[in-house]
C-alpha cells in the first residue's frame, strides 16, 4: 500500500544510473532505490542555483 501523498508510477532509467544508485545507497542511508531517489529529486527541486544548471543543461540536449 503506498504511503500517503505517494503513487505508484513507472518510467524508463538507464542501467548505468541505477547501478550508480545501487552503489550509493549505503552510504546516502537509505533503505531502497525508492527512498534514494525521492530524496534526490526534492534536493534538486529546493536548490534554485541546481535548477538553474539543470535545466541549462537539459536544454542543451
Amino acid at each position: 500500500m503506498a504511503s500517503k501523498g505517494k503513487v505508484r508510477k513507472g518510467f524508463y532509467i538507464e542501467e548505468n544510473l541505477l547501478e550508480q544508485v545501487d552503489g550509493l545507497l549505503e552510504q546516502a542511508d537509505v533503505k531502497s532505490r525508492n527512498e534514494f531517489l525521492n530524496q534526490t529529486v526534492n534536493t534538486i527541486f529546493h536548490t534554485d542555483k541546481i535548477n538553474t544548471k539543470i535545466l541549462h543543461s537539459l536544454k542543451g540536449r
